[in-house]
């Protein structure tokens, strides 16, 4: 039996290219989510705070990174990169002292008991506000690292009582926190992120 992609199957099923661009009008949680299944979504752009370690009186580290996440099967996959530096917080006076990439190993917990299971009136579609734990790799850095990501929806005021970002614990720094620069975001269920 051939495959076929789905702009074959429709035009064999006498809907024109048109019609493929009509999910995009019914809104982006329409055009990106899948059935209900599990799937879940993560970003982050956030830097975190450890204290003061031999040789670096600030450890700052930022980390980008997203990928997709299904809680009931306990599976996690995604990546993204990180960066170290000795940074008092002043405009250009990072001294960066490593980075690398990033990817998460193992799924610990998730929890969203923090508010409704979608933000009142949509202030941010598609987003959850949640926890997860977490253990990842910091190449060059840390294996295995324990880490949470914090996700809060400010202008719906649903919090999960925690800063927004992330926390690591990185060995010769101890814990970073996040200190109020970044960004996360999680999703609803249905939605993904494509690898390409």
């Amino acid at each position: 039996m051939s495959q076929m992609d789905r702009k074959t199957l429709l035009e064999r099923a006498g809907i024109g290219a048109g019609a493929l661009a009509l999910p995009a009008l019914l809104g982006a949680e329409a055009a990106f989510a899948l059935p209900p299944n599990g799937q879940r979504t993560y970003t982050l752009v956030a830097f975190s705070q450890a204290p003061p370690a031999p040789g670096v009186a600030n450890p700052k580290l930022l980390l980008v990174c997203c990928g997709n996440f299904k809680p009931d099967a306990g599976q996690i996959r995604g990546g993204g990169h990180w960066a170290l530096s000795d940074w008092n917080g002043a405009f250009g006076t990072a001294i960066p002292i490593s980075w690398g990439l990033w990817q998460p190993t193992e799924l610990v917990d998730y929890t969203t008991d923090f508010g409704p299971p979608a933000n009142p009136a949509g202030i941010v579609p598609g987003t959850q506000a949640s926890i997860i734990d977490m253990r990842a790799d910091f190449e060059g850095l840390a294996d295995n690292a324990p880490m949470r990501l914090i996700c809060n929806i400010g202008p719906a005021g649903i919090s999960t009582g925690q800063p927004e970002g992330y926390k690591a614990t990185i060995p010769g720094y101890g814990e970073f926190v996040p200190f109020g620069l970044g960004l996360s975001n999680t999703s609803i269920e249905g939605m993904h992120l494509s690898a390409g």
